[in-house]
């Protein structure tokens, strides 16, 4: 049974390291830009779809791509799967526990401190699947308590056969519209999570807003609402889906406190790095969206907001910069339909720009922050390069010592 392998990142490296494994050699390998595939398993243009019976999809692939359009309007019944799928295929007989998580906004910042309160319990713990190892890299499953999955929209979107004890949404805003083609069908694949739950627990809500909350059967959600403010950082959806979650494993909520109550520094997520005499600089790298914008701008009396990346269709309705930030800037050639008209607004091509234009507007007392709006990939590795990059010239320029993680 031919198979393709559709994307050449993490999740399609670990496919084919997982069919060389187990002895399978019967499947190819296509991508679309990179071009460093092992020349034995890479397919060559013209590609015909027929010549496979199923089609493993890496997460970024979006469903208009040509061949998951080709893929379902042929007779040949070719199916389209994910690593999750081998995953679960593989491995029946589970006695580790499996929590997914998933939501607009916090899903590695929940997962790292789900971890971080599960092994302080006492527990061994492992995070796969958006961060950490791709989930077929993951060995020794007898070792782990449970597997906390952060999982995204694309990967709810394409799986089949996910099994979880618990699952959990931290929140829902818009993101992605480009990929998924609209605000509904988004939506729809964050809360397909609770249909892969294979106990009686419901799903935990952090935040999510009303006009979604009317239409669900509430018999299979369960709302937390016992943080009252944000803490340490730490938003208070993402605080009451820890709280549910080990209000569920019996793990009492003075435990979960004292994480919650440890200092500790996000990178790349509202992350304060330096500052000066005159002025704060914070790395939010991680703000791919225009809610973590929004958040994040929050938090901020005045100063100056630095936006970059691909805005993925999202509507400027879920973005509100203040009349404290009073300059933008524009990292590339992006345009929001936004009144802009009090702001002072600059284009950078390059981070080195920077400096200039922060001391020609910038005055004492003000932040200076990377909150984009937008994914990373455009111009950088990832939002950590992109991070580090924005870091490593503020500290050159302001600071005079590196802080990049």
């Amino acid at each position: 049974m031919s198979q393709l392998i559709l994307g050449w990142g993490q999740t399609g490296m670990s496919i084919a390291q997982f069919f060389d494994d187990s002895g399978f050699n019967d499947y190819k390998i296509w991508d679309d830009l990179i071009s460093d595939i092992k020349p034995e398993k890479k397919e060559e243009n013209p590609l015909n779809i027929n010549n496979y019976d199923k089609i493993y999809v890496s997460p970024g692939v979006p469903p208009t791509h040509p061949l998951i359009l080709q893929s379902a309007d042929t007779e040949k019944n070719i199916t389209v799967e994910t690593d999750l799928d081998i995953f679960f295929d593989t491995n029946k007989e589970l006695k580790l526990k499996i929590i997914g998580i998933t939501g607009t906004n916090g899903k590695t910042t929940c997962a790292e401190l789900l971890k971080e309160v599960l092994t302080n319990s006492g527990f061994s713990v492992e995070i796969c699947a958006n961060v950490g190892y791709p989930i077929l890299n993951l060995k020794n499953l007898e070792d782990y308590d449970y597997l906390i999955l952060e999982l995204s929209s694309f990967q709810l979107h394409y799986v089949n056969r996910l099994k979880l004890d618990i699952a959990a949404i931290i929140n829902i805003t818009e993101d992605h519209i480009d990929w998924h083609g609209n605000t509904e069908q988004y939506q729809n694949s964050k809360l397909s999570i609770s249909d892969y739950t294979t106990t009686s627990n419901k799903t935990i809500l952090g935040t999510l807003p009303n006009k979604i909350l009317k239409d669900l059967d509430m018999d299979k959600y369960s709302i937390i609402n016992k943080a009252k403010n944000d803490k340490n950082n730490i938003s208070q959806d993402i605080q009451n889906v820890i709280y549910g979650v080990c209000g569920l494993l019996s793990i009492n909520d003075q435990r979960v406190d004292e994480i919650l109550d440890r200092n500790r520094v996000n990178f790349h997520r509202f992350e304060m790095f330096g500052s000066n005499d005159k002025f704060t600089f914070i790395n939010d790298s991680k703000a791919t969206n225009f809610s973590a914008v929004t958040s994040a701008l929050k938090k901020i009396e005045k100063g100056l907001l630095i936006l970059h990346g691909d805005l993925k269709g999202v509507s400027s309705s879920y973005l509100d910069i203040h009349t404290g930030i009073h300059s933008i800037v524009f990292y590339g050639n992006n345009y929001i339909e936004y009144d802009l008209d009090s702001k002072n607004i600059f284009y950078i091509s390059d981070f080195v720009e920077l400096p200039k234009i922060i001391d020609s507007v910038c005055k004492k007392g003000d932040t200076i922050i990377l909150s984009p709006g937008g994914s990373s990939f455009e111009h950088f590795n990832d939002y950590k390069d992109r991070g580090n990059q924005f870091k490593n010239i503020i500290n050159k320029s302001y600071i005079q010592e590196s802080s990049a993680q």
